[in-house]
């Protein structure tokens, strides 16, 4: 049986406050707590999208890691940046230079003898 002088601590202390109507900096706490719940949510989709869209657009494992962290850490920004791109379509090339499809490799003269 908890009454009102039975000490408790930790996050259990900090419900029961909130309960009861307690602090309101703790109120403030709890509310930060569910914003920072939906903060991290959205930066893991961005970090998917993100990492979806570099890999596309560039057809290479090492864009796909940058746009990844990039959508981490500015979850807001970077997929902005993705649509406005256009979202995993490939880069446009210029009419003079090839789109490389595939890893070029070096050729080794081969005399005959």
């Amino acid at each position: 049986m908890n009454s009102y002088y039975t000490q408790r601590a930790g996050l259990a202390a900090a419900t029961d406050m909130l309960d009861s109507g307690g602090d309101p900096a703790l109120t403030t706490v709890k509310t930060a707590s569910k914003w920072m719940l939906v903060y991290q949510v959205v930066g893991t989709v961005s970090m998917a999208v993100s990492a979806y869209h570099g890999y596309k657009r560039d057809d290479s494992v090492g864009w796909a890691i940058g746009w990844g962290l990039l959508g981490g850490l500015f979850p807001i920004i970077t997929p902005v940046v993705a649509v406005a791109q256009g979202y995993a379509k490939p880069k446009k090339v210029k009419a003079n230079r090839r789109r490389r499809t595939t890893r070029r490799r070096r050729r080794t003269s081969r005399r005959s003898r």
